[in-house]
């Protein structure tokens, strides 16, 4: 998996979340700082979600996270 860039804002440690909502999973990358975040969210259920998924999901977080434009 792609290492987590520092905050694009602050400079601060970036850390990792996983949760359910609202019939989603989220996945979050944010600021332990600023706490500036980004969130991508996938299936509809949690019961329905594989572990392939769950990879998926934190990685295009991750990535999106320390895209640098």
């Amino acid at each position: 998996m792609e290492k987590l860039k520092v905050c694009p804002f602050c400079g601060g440690e970036p850390a990792t979340a996983l949760k359910h909502a609202m019939n989603k999973v989220e996945f979050t990358v944010y600021c332990q700082h600023c706490y500036i975040s980004k969130t991508i969210a996938v299936k509809p259920k949690l019961n329905e979600i594989t572990f392939d998924e769950v990879e998926k999901g934190m990685v295009e977080a991750i990535q999106t996270w320390n895209i640098r434009f």
